[in-house]
This record gives C-alpha cells, sequence and structure tokens, in this order.
C-alpha cells in the first residue's frame, strides 16, 4: 500500500513534467498543486504533499517527494538510535553527568559520596540565554533531532551509523528541559535560540548534516543560506 501511494504521486509529477506548461504565479495550479513562476522560474507548490515548497524545478520536487514520502512510511523508532547515556569509562558517570561536570560554570555537587549523579551546578542554557542551577532542569538536546535526521534520510543508514548519530557530542548540547520540549523535533526554520547563539546554531546543523548527509528539507536549507550570509 506504501509503494502504491508513493507511486500515485511520483506518476503524478512526473505527468505535469512532460507538459511543458508554464504558469504565471497566482495561475492555474498543476495536479500536485504546483505552477512555474515566470518571474523566478521557481517551481512553486501551493496545495498538496509539497504545499508551501519551491524548487528549481519538478525534477528536484519529484526527488523531494520520493525521498519524503518513503521516510513517511518508515517508523522512526527512538531505540533504534538511542536507549541511554554510556559510561565508556566505567567510573560511574554517564555522558549526561561528564558533560555536565564540565560544562558547569561552577563546582558541581552530587546525590551521593559515590559521585556518580550531578545534583547541581551552573549552566548557561543556549536557548534561552537563563542559567541553570538544578542539574534536573536540564536536558541533552540533539541538535539535529534523531526523528528529524530519520525522516530526511536516517532510515536509510545502518544500525551502527544510527547510533554513532545519537551519541555524537558535536551535536549535543545542555539545553533547559522546557526549551528542548518546545524544540521537539522542529528544523531550523521552526525553531531557533535567541541571540547571538543563533549563529553558531546554525554551524552545529551544517557541520552535523554534511557529515552524516542529512537531506534538510528546503525552507531549512534557505535559512541556512541566510544565516552562512550574515554570520
Amino acid at each position: 500500500m506504501c509503494n502504491l501511494r508513493l507511486s500515485t504521486l511520483i506518476w503524478g509529477i512526473c505527468a505535469v513534467a512532460s507538459s511543458n506548461f508554464s504558469l504565471a504565479h497566482g495561475g492555474r495550479l498543476d495536479s500536485s498543486g504546483c505552477h512555474n513562476e515566470l518571474k523566478t522560474s521557481l517551481y512553486h507548490c501551493h496545495q498538496g504533499a509539497l504545499s508551501g515548497l519551491k524548487f528549481e524545478n519538478i525534477e528536484q520536487a519529484q526527488r523531494h517527494l520520493a525521498s519524503s514520502t518513503t521516510d513517511e512510511y518508515t517508523t522512526y523508532r527512538r531505540q533504534d538510535y538511542f536507549t541511554s547515556w554510556p559510561d565508556k569509562d566505567r567510573d560511574c558517570q554517564s555522558l549526561r553527568h561528564e558533560m555536565l561536570i564540565t560544562q558547569s560554570l561552577v563546582a558541581v555537587t552530587f546525590e551521593t559520596k559515590d559521585k556518580c549523579i550531578v545534583s547541581t551546578g551552573k549552566w548557561l542554557d543556549p536557548y534561552t540565554g537563563k542559567y541553570i542551577y538544578k542539574a534536573g532542569d536540564l536536558d541533552v538536546d540533539h541538535v539535529i533531532p534523531l526523528s528529524y535526521a530519520h525522516r530526511h534520510g536516517g532510515s536509510e543508514w545502518t544500525s551502527d551509523k544510527k547510533k554513532a548519530f545519537a551519541l555524537d557530542e558535536s551535536n549535543l548540547l545542555l539545553v533547559e528541559d522546557n526549551a528542548n520540549q518546545a524544540k521537539g523535533d522542529k528544523g531550523p526554520s521552526e525553531f531557533t535560540p535567541l541571540g547571538d547563539f543563533q549563529c553558531y546554531y546554525a554551524q552545529i546543523w551544517n557541520l552535523i548534516s554534511k557529515k552524516y548527509k542529512v537531506n534538510l528539507s528546503l525552507p531549512d536549507q534557505e535559512l541556512m543560506s541566510v544565516f552562512s550570509t550574515q554570520c
């Protein structure tokens, strides 16, 4: 059934590709809910699966639709990427608590004498600019969210690559739990942090997406181009 849906959607785009239509902005839409803009030569979609997106040509739209539709029907399971923070050196402090220790602006305190679990410290949340003093109020955020990566190419990764992505410290930040929940699995076109941290945030997205070949959505690509110019 999934393949039938995908084939039907792609067929609709391919059929339009052979029609050599040329419509002004605001004119009649094709069967995919899109048209060519005369002024920009972009293929602009107003309805359907590609609504709100612009592409250089119909072939690019077809590739995007094929990729996003395939991933849509591939179930995301968090446990395929991540189960728990590891303790590689076996000192009882997991990666999360090692991050809490090294990134605190003051000496941390622990919940127990064995110093396995961090209790308090002082951390600057880069998303809100607030200082956080309780370790329990912080989450370890995947800057490029796991489910976002899955929808944009990660569904085809090997198990080892998925796990490597989930534990790549270049993609991890300590942030306030409420800010992390507000971000969810949004891309940068839907969520960006406040103030000066925006540029660093965009750099992380660029670095990690290129490293793992995450296929950013067109709105996210466009915002990355803006940040690359401004930063």
